[in-house]
């Protein structure tokens, strides 16, 4: 007797990470040195003069198809938004006022950035963890299997920003300080 082997499951289209990120600012005022660490101390997000909030989110549903369990629309979002300071320096400020914002401001970015990244990774291995594992036996292992799976890279990501903040003492190692 002959048997055909059975179908393949359908194709499962898992689109690209979608990405969406967006800043916003809190003003400075303070004409001098110690009335700008003042503001930001006070007006800064969570107690920082900085903030990285990046949510991951994912969607999917599942169908069984014959013996096979598929995803249905399946995708992934990651929205960051960075709150920064923003400083116009009024006339008659100090040139070397100036020069240090100016440096801790590009280190406040580029730190700003790393915590992003995280988000981004975060995102991206999520969508490949769909794309590879787009189908299983049953839905119900199709759907623990990602659960775990998305799980895991939030904890892995979690990690990475606490180890970052450690050794940079949440920038300021990297230059987001101002020393008067």
């Amino acid at each position: 007797m002959f048997f055909a082997p059975p179908p393949a499951p359908p194709a499962v289209v898992v689109p690209d990470t979608e990405i969406v990120e967006r800043s916003s600012h809190y003003d400075i005022k303070a004409t001098d040195e110690p009335g700008i660490v003042k503001e930001m101390n006070e007006k800064g997000p969570s107690s920082y003069w900085a903030y990285t909030n990046g949510n991951v989110n994912s969607w999917w549903s599942t169908k069984q198809v014959g013996a096979t369990c598929v995803l249905v629309n399946p995708g992934v979002r990651v929205n960051i938004n960075i709150v920064y300071p923003s400083w116009a320096p009024p006339a008659g400020v100090k040139p070397q006022v100036i020069t240090k914002w100016d440096a801790m401001l590009k280190a406040m970015v580029r730190h700003e950035g790393e915590h992003a990244q995280f988000a981004k990774d975060q995102g991206n291995a999520l969508t490949t963890v769909l794309r590879e594992h787009s189908h299983d036996s049953s839905c119900q292992r199709l759907e623990s299997y990602l659960k775990k799976k998305s799980n895991e890279l939030q904890k892995k990501r979690d990690a990475a920003d606490l180890d970052l903040d450690k050794r940079t003492g949440h920038g300021s190692m990297e230059g987001v300080a101002i020393s008067w």
